[in-house]
């Protein structure tokens, strides 16, 4: 369209199954020069420290525990209560003939087991299944966040080399746009 500047991540939208053969590609590459090495090195340390990448990664560790907190809501319950009691009683006789004087610590003590299985609750199957769906949109994201990682390091890694080679180039001697009048 006129007047749209063109997008910056226009890689953003290649398939998954595009950006996986062009990393395998990459991979394939890697021992044939020593640059791609290099690129490889600096994508392991991007993983590590970009902040988006580790973002997206602990938003698919909260999105995988989806599935188990959904399974919960389909499993029995198991319910333990205890109660323990003591008492001190004193009696205290103005004649211990009749009725001696004592002290009684009466203990009692209870345990409650309890044990529930719903037959039937529409609500949890429908929450168990949207658990599954949240898993694989949170990996979805995830593959999304790891494609972008690649591109925004790839980028930064051939912009950097683009700019050394320009430096040396202007730097080279013997080149007239190294050397300035009067040096």
């Amino acid at each position: 369209m006129p007047g749209r500047a063109p997008s910056i991540r226009r890689f953003r939208f290649i398939s998954g199954i595009a950006a996986r053969l062009a990393a395998a590609l990459a991979l394939l590459a890697l021992p044939w020069c020593a640059a791609a090495q290099d690129l490889f090195q600096v994508y392991r340390e991007a993983q590590s420290y970009d902040a988006v990448f580790a973002a997206a990664r602990h938003s698919l560790e909260a999105g995988r525990e989806r599935l188990p907190q959904g399974r919960a809501l389909l499993l029995p319950t198991l319910n333990l209560s205890g109660q323990a009691s003591r008492t001190r009683t004193e009696v205290d006789s103005r004649d211990p003939a009749i009725a001696p004087s004592f002290t009684r610590y009466p203990e009692s003590g209870s345990y409650t087991l309890t044990f529930t299985q719903p037959l039937f609750r529409y609500q949890n199957w429908i929450q168990y299944e949207q658990a599954g769906h949240q898993v694989r949109q949170a990996e979805a994201v995830f593959g999304q966040a790891y494609q972008d990682l690649i591109v925004r390091v790839a980028q930064a890694y051939f912009d950097v080399l683009a700019a050394q080679d320009t430096l040396m180039l202007l730097r080279r001697p013997g080149d007239r746009g190294a050397e300035r009048p009067g040096e």
